[in-house]
Parts: structure tokens; sequence; C-alpha cells
């Protein structure tokens, strides 16, 4: 059969989780049955050139807002020559502005992909979304709690709304790493314990309350680090925090890392204390480390972790609950190692890239086997 020409819409390719799982899947997509192109609508972001690399173009056209008009009838112009039959956006400012490119330009098949909960912070974005995407063919939910959300908040119908778990690729977390080379870069003690966060320093991932669990850590066990891997606009106000609090000797902050494989490597224990969370990359990419989990009962995250299987969860925003759980693991050396193996297992079984795939294979063809036009 011929191969069906795709367009993915994304606002930019930084060096997120959400991106990382499209520099996995895309290839895979690219290769037997459909010609893959993608669409970034304010910066092409480092992974733009990844994505290039393996074959796949990645055009940059810059939208001044998601209603432009010129951004937009340029991003007609792409669907159109390229003969695009399924749009896949993603985000909710490109998502916007993709579904209406994809109606004017005519795309047979347009499908959006939810991949947080946060970025509807307004009644007038719940508004829109509500009736742009209703207006897609299928809407993609990361997790369940996205799709009720859709559900709840967008009023979609339910069978408009497919799950599809992000994935990773396995293969990239069984590299060798040499950790006490790397502990040693970090000035750690070879045999100091170690829990670790990552992801953006921004209010919604909650490290202000992990800053708090870490003082009543101090106060109760002696030989320990934290450390948060990731840059944002808090990462001033935390370094505050820390100081008084003080814990500045307890906490290591490395600002953004490009590759966190050799800090994951390191950890004993990864922690999330996210207020919000749509699924939770962070916890997969620790679960693939054979790391345990102390994490957040949020939004997709008990999706992820198995509650005392591979991690413990505990309520947001609450220092006591999350530093108890915390000691508990530290003091459970055997515990630790055991709820690592079992995330690993849980990650081959449920959330590798190669299910991703077959599942965006599936939604892809059942779509195009109801569009008779193609």
């Amino acid at each position: 059969m011929n191969k069906i020409n795709v367009l993915h819409v994304i606002t930019q390719l930084p060096g997120g989780g959400v991106e990382q799982s499209l520099v996995d899947l895309l290839p895979r997509l690219n290769r037997e049955f459909f010609n893959i192109n993608v669409c970034c609508t304010h910066k092409r972001g480092k992974l733009a050139d990844v994505i290039a690399a393996r074959g796949i173009p990645v055009r940059l056209i810059k939208l001044k807002s998601r209603w432009d008009p010129l951004g937009i009838y340029w991003l007609v112009r792409l669907m159109q020559r390229a003969e695009i039959k399924i749009v896949h956006t993603h985000m909710y400012a490109s998502s916007i502005s993709g579904i209406v490119a994809a109606k004017l330009a005519g795309v047979p098949i347009i499908i959006t992909h939810m991949h947080a909960l946060h970025e509807w912070r307004t009644k007038q974005r719940i508004w829109i979304a509500a009736k742009l995407f209703n207006r897609a063919d299928k809407v993609v939910a990361v997790s369940n709690v996205i799709k009720q959300g859709l559900v709840e908040k967008l009023h979609l119908e339910p069978q408009k709304i497919v799950t599809i778990h992000n994935g990773i690729d396995l293969n990239g977390f069984s590299k060798p790493v040499d950790v006490d080379r790397q502990k040693e870069k970090l000035g750690l003690e070879k045999d100091e314990l170690v829990f670790g966060a990552i992801g953006r320093l921004v209010r919604f991932k909650g490290f202000s309350y992990l800053l708090e669990a870490v003082k009543i850590i101090n106060s109760q066990l002696p030989n320990f680090k934290l450390v948060i891997v990731g840059g944002g606009e808090l990462e001033q106000e935390l370094k505050q925090k820390a100081q008084a609090l003080g814990i500045t000797d307890k906490v290591i902050f490395t600002g953004r890392q490009d590759n966190v494989l050799p800090f994951l490597a390191i950890f004993d224990i990864m922690v999330i204390s996210s207020i919000t969370e749509g699924f939770g990359i962070a916890a997969l990419e620790a679960m693939a480390m054979g790391k345990a989990v102390v994490a957040s009962r949020v939004g997709g995250i008990p999706e992820v972790v198995e509650d005392g299987v591979s991690g413990l969860l505990v309520p947001p925003e609450k220092p006591a609950a999350l530093a108890e759980a915390i000691i508990k693991l530290i003091e459970n050396p055997g515990l630790r190692e055991t709820m690592g193996q079992a995330g690993r297992i849980r990650v081959e079984k449920f959330f590798s890239i190669q299910r991703v795939f077959e599942q965006t294979v599936t939604l892809y063809q059942n779509l195009l086997k109801t569009k008779e036009a193609i």
C-alpha cells in the first residue's frame, strides 16, 4: 500500500519528556506505513535536529499567537502541498492552530494529543478547547485521569477519546554508568545515600514541599543528599528556601541537564513531589533504571506507580508524609531493591515505546478505514 502522509504539529521540541517520547516514536512510525513530517509553531528546539537526523522533515512556521492568520495560512499551505492525510497535534496552543489549519486544508483525519491538565488555566481556554477538540476525529489522552478531565471539563464524548500511555525506549536505560565517578563529580561520598528529583523548576512540580521534607529527614537521619536535576523559573527561589531551612549542605541543584541517565544511576530513590501531573514520565525513567519511587498521588502517577509494589504514593503538598515515605525506603534497602525490580518489570510490560507504537498504528489504521476517500 502507498504510505500515508502524516503531519505532527507541536509548539517546539526542547528536551522534555513529552518531546523525547516523540523522538523515540516518530522514526518507528516512519518506517513502513507512514511518511512522518513535523511542524513546530514557536521554535524548533534542540530535539528537532535529532528527529531530522533520523530522516523526518522538521519545519518551523512561527505563529505570533495560536490565532495568527498568516501563520495558519502557511500551515494550511504546508498541509495541502504535502498532501497530508493525518494531522496529529500536541499541546494546547499548537493544537488550536493545527486543528483550524487542518480543517481549512481539508485534511481527512485530525487527532489531538493531550499530555497535561495544567494548560487549561482559564474558562476561555476550556471553552475554546471544547469547541475545537470536538472537531477532531480522536483525542489522545496520555492517562485515564486526563481522559476523565476531557470528559468533565470539555464535555467530550468518551468514545472520542483514546488513552495511550506514554512509553520509553528501554534500550536507552540499559547503558552502563560509572556510579562512583558520577558521585565524585557531584561531590558525593561513595557510601552516601542519594534521593533525587528530575523536572522543570516550576510551581506545579512541588519542589518546595520536597525541601521541607528534607528538613524533616535531616532531623532524623544523617548520611544522605538530595539531588535536584533541572532548571527553571524557581531555581533561585528554591535555593533561597533551602538556605532558609538550613539544608543547603543536604541539597545539590545541578541545573538543566541534557542527559539524565547518569543522575538516575546514582539515585537510590526517585522522588516526585508534584501538585499535579498529567502522566509522570520521570517515574517511568526511574523505574526503567530499577529505582524505587516515592511520588505524590496525583494525576496519572497512580497509573504508572503501583503503591506498595513499585513505589510509595503520598498525598500532595504534605512534606511530613513525603518525608515518612522517603525515610521508610532509606531504612529498608531490601524494600528499595524489590520495588526497583518490580518497577522495571512494569515498564517492560506496560510502558515500552513499542507498545505506544503499536497503539498509535492501530489508531491511525482504524481512522483510515472510516475514511472511504483515502
